[in-house]
């Protein structure tokens, strides 16, 4: 039996399978530029992504479009999963991303607006350049010092 074709929760279009990075096969929407991610996938890509988007990472401008960006999705209605049918649920992907996503309780799966692919994966990268300075882990040598002599 075929697969059921997904439809994009914003204007019903058909989603199209596409590989995204020869990592994953992504659902996009060719009219909206949105993606629908099946449960696991989006933590796929980020243990794949490449360096791709170093270069974009240190935005000056890009923390206050992304906020006001964050505030209109708010105000959107809430989109309905392309997989399952279940009303998906407005949330900030990880910590401090200033991404809102749109997740599945149902099916787990993931909606992502035109563009939000691409802040993720800058979100990541941010983060991977964060983890590994030498600041970082001056810092967490001396929480694992201190935690140590409080326990003793």
């Amino acid at each position: 039996m075929p697969a059921q074709a997904l439809t994009c929760p914003r204007d019903h279009s058909g989603l199209v399978p596409q590989p995204f990075e020869s990592i994953v096969q992504v659902d996009h929407c060719a009219s909206c530029g949105g993606v629908f991610l099946d449960k696991g996938e989006l933590e796929k890509i980020e243990n794949a992504a490449a360096k791709e988007y170093a270069n974009q990472v240190e935005d000056p401008d890009g923390g206050a479009q992304q906020a006001c960006e964050m505030a209109k999705q708010l105000e959107r209605k809430d989109a309905t999963c392309p997989k399952c049918n279940t009303e998906m649920e407005k949330q900030e992907y990880g910590f401090c991303s200033e991404v809102l996503i749109d997740s599945c309780p149902g099916c787990g799966g993931i909606w992502l607006d035109h563009g939000e692919l691409k802040e993720i994966m800058i979100f990541f990268e941010r983060s991977k350049l964060e983890t590994s300075s030498p600041s970082t882990k001056v810092w967490r040598f001396l929480h694992n010092l201190f935690a140590q002599k409080q326990r003793n």
